[in-house]
């Protein structure tokens, strides 16, 4: 745990009132890992930053979402801009938060 602080002349350091967020990117998770669930069904990542690294099979073919693959399963990306920038065959990696779809 950390603490931001800030000032303008080092004897008026102040903590800031509210912290800032931050997000550490890190290795990416196979896709197989983030789609796990725990022993009642509910997926272990739900809720959390994760990156992702694969092979995009559909782009903008089908608008949004766009679909990723690695050699551990397939999973939807959505985002207008994800879906508009990249091509079947592009490898990606991806930083996103995880939530389930209709489930």
């Amino acid at each position: 745990v950390f603490h931001t602080q800030t000032a303008t002349h080092p004897d008026t350091l102040l903590s800031l009132p509210t912290q800032p967020g931050v997000l550490v990117y890190g290795t990416p998770h196979s896709i197989g890992d983030i789609k796990a669930n725990d022993a009642n069904g509910v997926p272990i990542w739900s809720g959390k930053w994760v990156t992702i690294l694969g092979v995009v099979t559909v782009g903008a073919e089908f608008g949004s979402p766009s679909y990723i693959q690695d050699a551990t399963g397939g999973i939807a990306v959505y985002g207008v801009i994800t879906s508009s920038e990249v091509a079947i065959g592009d490898e990606v990696e991806i930083l996103g938060l995880i939530s389930p779809f209709n489930g």
